[in-house]
């Protein structure tokens, strides 16, 4: 008879078998596209903490960090993705691929266009930014296929939101201390959001979502009023704008749909009501930390708003001299080459500064790449957006799917007073985010197709 096996004190609990799982379970978590697409969105927060430190020299041993960490971050992820994809071959279904056939074709279009730009700007030598734009926008372009391809379920994409979600909380949390250590206490600290707050306001977006769709806790609230806060305190004009605008696109489909033709999901009174709960309890939050404050925080409020939105302290224009710079892009560089554009990096000297940037993503396109360039983008943006809002049920996951619908939202109207390279992990979140509202587009259109077909 063989003798039991002794365990000495000196040996190791783990044996060659429990070694070989965990690192098969490690391989498995590392080619999992739902954690590569988590860990590429931890990127975009670790940039955003950079960003909020950027009143400190940000750098070790004299290597400046900058966009480097979101840049590595991405070509990682696009890597990675690219050796999955090579070993797992996975066909699209006939209905997909059906569908998907001319938003497929325009987009292998919009590469020639976004070459041509690259030729052009050469050519004619614009702005130094033009080979940042140029590539910028290479990388959105490759990067929204490759999401779109490596998600298989909706679980998927819901952790790596959540995951987001949750460290986009933690900055907008620090983005307040910041800001209310600046203006309360004179109390300078390095924690504030900035340009970066636009990618904030994805957090607070899918947090509407969910509160209509919900319903209102503690949990939840708190995490809209941290999100909410830490999104518009910076008070940077087109943020707000498309706060206003993105909570109201959310609201407006879920009072408007039924499912996108079937079944309402949840009650139209029932979202109201939680909206108006809502607004109710923050103005009421308002009221006590002003009355803490000793209306310090109403009159900096009021001095914001004046300063940002009315200029009556600046003498300035509202609109911040946008409607001048579309005029001058418009008719000094558009009109001069209105068939296939100047090329990438358009800038216009107006009187109080020479090359500025056009704070309108559509025109700069437009006067890059011309009306070749944009109709190609006008009709892929009308072909895609009618493939979702056609295929995107609203029976499940409605929450997920509102929070990135309302930031689809976002990034149009940010995009018609500003250009997304301003904030390059904006630019990247934009790409992730078109990826999966296609893809889940098109898994409700699979899902919907099978279920057809097992009830005839």
């Amino acid at each position: 008879m063989a003798e039991p096996h002794q365990l000495s004190l000196t040996q190791p609990i783990t044996d060659e078998r429990d070694e070989t799982t965990n690192a098969r379970l490690l391989q498995a978590r590392l080619s999992d596209p739902g954690f590569l697409l988590t860990t590429f969105l931890t990127a975009v927060a670790i940039q955003g903490l950079l960003e909020l430190l950027m009143t400190f020299p940000v750098s070790i041993g004299g290597f400046a960090f900058g966009n480097k960490v979101l840049r590595l971050g991405l070509y990682s992820y696009i890597l990675l993705l690219g050796l999955w994809r090579l070993r797992n071959r996975r066909r699209l279904s006939i209905v997909a691929q059906r569908e998907m056939a001319l938003i497929q074709f325009l987009y292998a279009e919009l590469f020639g266009v976004l070459v041509l730009g690259f030729f052009l700007f050469i050519a004619n030598r614009t702005s130094g930014s033009a080979f940042e734009e140029f590539r910028q926008l290479l990388e959105v372009y490759i990067l929204i296929p490759m999401v779109y391809s490596s998600i298989g379920n909706i679980t998927q994409i819901r952790k790596a939101i959540d995951w987001l979600m949750n460290l986009l909380t933690i900055l907008a949390f620090l983005s307040i201390l910041g800001y209310l250590s600046w203006f309360m206490l004179s109390i300078r600290l390095p924690f504030l959001a900035r340009l970066f707050s636009i990618v904030l306001l994805f957090g607070a977006v899918v947090a509407w979502g969910r509160v209509l769709v919900f319903g209102v806790n503690l949990r939840r609230l708190l995490l809209l009023v941290i999100l909410v806060s830490g999104s518009l305190i910076t008070f940077q004009k087109p943020v707000m704008l498309c706060g206003i605008i993105g909570l109201l696109a959310v609201l407006l489909l879920l009072l408007a749909n039924r499912g996108f033709g079937r079944e309402p999901t949840v009650s139209r009174h029932l979202v109201l009501a939680r909206l108006l709960l809502v607004l109710l309890i923050l103005a009421l939050l308002f009221l006590i930390l002003n009355d803490m404050t000793s209306s310090r925080l109403v009159q900096r409020y009021q001095y914001e708003f004046d300063v940002r939105y009315l200029k009556t302290t600046t003498g300035k224009e509202i609109d911040g001299q946008r409607l001048l710079i579309w005029d001058k892009t418009w008719n000094d560089v558009f009109l001069k080459s209105p068939w296939v554009g100047t090329g990438w990096g358009v800038r216009v000297d107006v009187y109080y500064a020479d090359d500025v940037y056009i704070h309108n993503f559509f025109l700069y396109w437009l006067a890059s790449t011309g009306v070749v360039g944009g109709l190609v983008l006008a009709l892929l943006l009308f072909i895609a957006g009618r493939y979702v809002l056609k295929n995107v049920d609203l029976r499940q996951d409605v929450d997920l799917k509102m929070g990135l619908l309302g930031y689809i939202v976002v990034l149009l109207v940010y995009n018609s007073v500003g250009v997304m390279f301003a904030e390059p992990a904006l630019t990247y979140v934009a790409g992730v985010v078109i990826g999966l509202v296609l893809r889940i587009a098109t898994l409700d259109a699979e899902k919907r197709r099978q279920s057809d077909f097992e009830m005839a």
